[in-house]
Parts: C-alpha cells; sequence; structure tokens
C-alpha cells in the first residue's frame, strides 16, 4: 500500500478562533510540570543549525536543523516557538481494529528527534529515537506563505511505522473542535490522539498565548492523520 502524501500548514497570527478554546504552557511551572527538553534532556541533541529563514510582511520564520523553529507574528508582536523534541508512537497508530484506540500507552511511546539537511529542493530530516537511536528518513517541503507556515511531508521510510510532525508550538492553551469546541487549560493526564473526523469534527486545532493565537489547518492527507496530545503538547500525527 502506498503512502499519501500529507500536509500540514501551520499558522502563525491573531487569528480569530471561534470553538471554544484546549491545552496550555509548556515550560515548568508552579505546579511543577517540566517541558519536554527537560524531560529528555539526557537524550544528547545533534548540530543545530539554521535550515529555512525567511520574513514577509506577516511573519519572521526560522526553522533550526533539530526541526524546532522561532515564528514572530509581526503583524501582532508575538513570538512563537516550536521545540526540538516530540513523543513518538513506537508502533502503528492505526492498528486495524473496529475503531481507533484514543488513548495511547505510555509503554508505546519514546521521545524523537530530528536532524534535518537540505537535499534538493526539501529538507530530509532524520528520526532518531532514545540515545540517537536511528529510525528512519522522510522529506519536508516547508513555505512560507503570507501568513502560513507550511509543512508537506513525503517519502516516509517503512521503518517509521507512524509519525507525530511537525513539533508543537509552544502555547498557554490549545484549542480543539470537541463538539460546539473545548478549551483545555490544565495538563492532560495521558497521552491521547484525536482523528478526524469520529473525535475532532473540524480539520484544525490551535493555541492561545495572552490575547493573540495560531492555527493549525490539515490538508491534503488528512484522513490519514490526527492530533497527538500529551500534557501541555499538541502535535499533528500520522500513520501509513
Amino acid at each position: 500500500m502506498k503512502r499519501r502524501p500529507f500536509l500540514k500548514t501551520l499558522a502563525a497570527g491573531g487569528a480569530a478562533i471561534s470553538a471554544t478554546p484546549v491545552v496550555s504552557g509548556c515550560q515548568a511551572d508552579g505546579q511543577g510540570q517540566v517541558s519536554y527538553n527537560e524531560r529528555f534532556k539526557s537524550v544528547p541533541p545533534g548540530e543545530r543549525n539554521v535550515l529555512f529563514s525567511q520574513d514577509n510582511d506577516f511573519l519572521s520564520v526560522k526553522l533550526y536543523s533539530d526541526a524546532s523553529a522561532e515564528i514572530h507574528d509581526r503583524k501582532h508582536d508575538q513570538s512563537w516557538k516550536m521545540i526540538p523534541v516530540v513523543l513518538q508512537e513506537e508502533g502503528e497508530i492505526d492498528e486495524g481494529h473496529v475503531w481507533l484506540r484514543t488513548g495511547r500507552s505510555f509503554c508505546e511511546q519514546y521521545p524523537g528527534r530530528f536532524q534535518g539537511e537540505w537535499q534538493g529542493d526539501r529538507i530530509r530530516f532524520t528520526l532518531f529515537g532514545y540515545l540517537r537511536k536511528f529510525v528512519g528518513q522522510f522529506t519536508c517541503e516547508v513555505n512560507l506563505q503570507d501568513s502560513w507556515l507550511e509543512f508537506r511531508m513525503t517519502d516516509i521510510d517503512r521503518s517509521i511505522p507512524s509519525l507525530v510532525f511537525p513539533p508543537p508550538v509552544e502555547s498557554e492553551s490549545l484549542v480543539f473542535p470537541f463538539g460546539a469546541g473545548k478549551w483545555l487549560r490544565k495538563p492532560l493526564e495521558g497521552r491521547q490522539f484525536w482523528p478526524f473526523f469520529s473525535r475532532m469534527n473540524m480539520r484544525w486545532f490551535g493555541g492561545l498565548k495572552g490575547e493573540n493565537g495560531w492555527i493549525g489547518i490539515f490538508g491534503e492527507g488528512f484522513c490519514d492523520g490526527g492530533v497527538m496530545a500529551d500534557k501541555m503538547y499538541a502535535s499533528p500525527a500520522w500513520w501509513k
């Protein structure tokens, strides 16, 4: 079975979000919530350099070789960051049962880190697991179009049974289209995967910081994806 091409579009800006908002924060807080970087700091980082840097009237973007990013919303003077580590699923998300299991076990995850380099007009990312164990590779097209930062993943190795990418955007809260909308302002107690359209009734999710927000839109390939969320983080997740 061939893989579908995947499209993830991420917007950073002051877009209004009509649903009732979901998930918050990214650094350690008064309740002891610890960032992914602290939880998995024993995993040695690779060399970090700027792979993609572009500016327009809306955004200023820097994407680094570890897949982290700095995004500045110039219209609203708001900065956003994408972190360099993402919890990955060890096996296939879609197990071929009657329905998808949305609750994911702690025993099925590993902290994934990335190392990217240009290959023609695309970035070739290598995915590493614990102690930088090689997992597989995939290519990614990155484009900045007006107020949208677009990621398109292709050529994903068969050795990657499922892929959570791009990394989470640090936010104070996150919004999900559950029913009329839901706003989660406390950390989730367990890792969850929410697919379309059985759990989320629209192809987007977003985050808030102060009075500003960002929204992520799923384009082509959304039927093979959803959102993986854990604690105060959320990212697009894809299966074969």
